[in-house]
């Protein structure tokens, strides 16, 4: 990882309005996507853009372009016409110089080759926690809570819900963790399922701030891509993976704009998946008593 300080243009509106601090966002947005792009592109990574508020009170913009390679990213304040959470004006880093709106941006790179081996990252904490802190200087974090958080993830129940018929080199699995949830769910003890006999040397999350998705290279040469979809019933955690296709194919089949055989693959497994969650806690819940709502009356203060 590598990262450190530049001085960015703000762009100007791209709506007219006599406030001059509204309507930023947007033109701000796209020309930190645009630049991080090309510069990927040069790095020779193929990306596709991003763009997440961020920081405790939401007082940062994370801006940039990542793909499996890598990627190149700006984090500049949250340039919003109103004050912040914390009362924190955000226009009082802005400084003007000959004519622009100039503001101090974090610009870091990272690079997946150049992560050591076995470089686990496919969970988005652990990757983002290589991110640079508010001062563009290394985070720091408390390694003991980091190892009760790795800790508290299941380590067995992983199964295979259901596999893809294999087309040609393509195919895809769903792997789930039966009868737990999310929060006990950990993406790289799935992989591992996934990957077989053959061991995972590099994982990487590609969307931290999204519903996850990333990928991981396995000891064979081979790469999986996985992605998870958000389900608002009773379904178990789970995270279809695909191996034998291009991070393009990938993409598409995680937008669910795949029509081919490897994305209905998916979509169906993921349906099937929460049907068989609902059944399995019907009849978790079968013959029980329903809850007990107790409700205290609320008195009139004394006066």
């Amino acid at each position: 990882m590598v990262f450190g300080e530049v001085e960015i243009v703000v762009p100007p509106a791209d709506k007219p309005d006599p406030n001059p601090r509204m309507n930023r966002l947007s033109p701000l947005r796209e020309s930190l996507q645009q630049r991080a792009a090309t510069e990927a592109a040069e790095l020779g990574f193929d990306t596709v853009p991003l763009a997440e508020q961020t920081g405790l009170y939401g007082e940062r913009y994370l801006v940039g372009a990542m793909g499996p390679d890598g990627g190149v990213f700006y984090v500049v304040p949250f340039l919003a016409p109103y004050a912040g959470m914390r009362g924190e004006r955000p226009w009082d880093l802005v400084r003007h110089v000959g004519g622009e709106e100039r503001v101090t941006a974090c610009r870091f790179v990272l690079t997946a080759s150049k992560l050591p081996e076995p470089s686990r990252l496919a969970r988005g904490n652990e990757l983002t926690a290589l991110f640079p802190g508010p001062d563009c200087q290394p985070q720091e974090f408390d390694r003991e809570i980091q190892a009760e958080y790795r800790a508290s993830l299941a380590d067995d129940g992983y199964a295979v819900f259901s596999r893809s018929e294999e087309f040609g080199e393509a195919r895809a699995m769903l792997v789930e963790l039966p009868n737990r949830y999310d929060s006990a769910f950990d993406v790289e003890r799935a992989l591992d399922l996934a990957a077989g006999e053959r061991s995972v040397i590099r994982s990487m999350a590609l969307f931290p701030f999204r519903p996850q998705q990333g990928f991981a290279d396995l000891s064979d040469g081979a790469r999986l891509y996985f992605h998870k979809r958000f389900s608002m019933g009773k379904a178990n955690p789970r995270i279809c993976v695909v191996e034998g296709v291009s991070w393009e194919q990938a993409r598409s089949i995680a937008k669910r704009q795949d029509e081919g055989p490897l994305g209905r693959f998916c979509e169906n497994a993921f349906e099937a998946q929460e049907e068989a969650s609902r059944e399995r806690f019907r009849k978790k819940m079968e013959g029980k008593p329903p809850p007990v709502i107790r409700v205290s009356p609320v008195r009139k203060p004394d006066r």
